[in-house]
């Protein structure tokens, strides 16, 4: 598989709920930086609990690739994670958010490297104000 073959099939997966298909996609040792929330993982393993702890609090949430640029062992893409807010939201800092009944369309890019068809480092930067102001849990930008 190209690079770019491995980064469509781990959305697809995650879209589909394929928690060992979207594993599958990650490198034992994947380093993800997410700067929405300031996490970095380590570990396959560690990334796709992360990854399924998002479609814990929204079910149904899928993201839809916008616009995908790949060269040599490295993917990039924009999409916008769409879902509604209806499960508990684990925050980085331990606390949770409780479901909020909202819909989310969030804008958001990921810079991707792949090596022996396993993402082995993943940036993932999305709009983490946009998300909290269309969960309403804090006030729109004036």
């Amino acid at each position: 598989m190209t690079p770019e073959e491995v980064v469509r099939r781990s959305l697809e997966t995650w879209n589909a709920d394929d928690r060992a298909g979207h594993r599958s996609t990650y490198a034992d040792d994947a380093v993800l930086k997410e700067y929405g929330t300031g996490r970095e993982l380590v570990g396959g393993d560690q990334i796709v609990e992360v990854h399924f702890a998002w479609r814990a609090a929204f079910p149904g949430v899928r993201g839809e690739i916008i616009n995908l640029i790949a060269s040599g062992d490295q993917v990039a893409y924009e999409t916008a994670w769409k879902g509604t807010h209806t499960g508990p939201l684990a925050t980085p800092d331990g606390q949770t958010l409780p479901a909020t009944g909202k819909t989310i369309d969030v804008p958001a890019c990921l810079v991707m490297t792949v090596r022996n068809e396993k993402i082995v480092e993943q940036h993932h930067y999305f709009d983490q104000v946009t998300m909290m102001t269309q969960l309403e849990v804090m006030p729109a930008a004036a």
